[in-house]
């Protein structure tokens, strides 16, 4: 029993850090065959957050703001299910810079208060950091 558990979660382990190793781009498939329904969810769910952000973020680059605001809301709403208050901070962020930089300048500020509410209990190094990042929007 132990096994059926804690091997998906090193292949999910072994996944994610490929994905920091190789960045945008990295193949994010693993089969998760001899394990129960929940691990699976799990596994769906990861892929589905990698690829949101990684379309995200794609589209942020390529200068289509719409696309990729879209793709940030869907993450935030993905996050949320799990309860990840940093990586909606960090989705509100993102939203709030593509906001700032289409001229919406309420819609952005509102973003930035939404990235910092959701960043409320984070350490110290994770509140700076993200002010940092929204400071250099004004």
């Amino acid at each position: 029993m132990a096994n059926a558990i804690t091997r998906p979660v090193i292949e999910l382990y072994e996944l994610i850090k490929h994905i920091v190793d190789k960045g945008k781009g990295a193949e994010t498939k693993l089969s998760f065959k001899n394990t129960n329904m929940e691990l699976n969810n799990i596994h769906r769910t990861f892929n589905q957050i990698v690829k949101t952000m990684q379309v995200a973020k794609s589209a942020s680059t390529n200068e289509d703001p719409s696309q990729a605001l879209l793709y940030y809301y869907e993450a935030v709403d993905i996050f949320s299910k799990f309860k990840n208050h940093k990586a909606m901070g960090m989705c509100y962020n993102n939203i709030g810079c593509l906001h700032f930089g289409q001229g919406d300048f309420l819609k952005a500020e509102t973003s930035f208060k939404s990235a910092l509410e959701e960043i409320k209990n984070e350490n110290q190094e994770t509140k700076m950091s993200s002010l940092v990042e929204m400071s250099r929007t004004f």
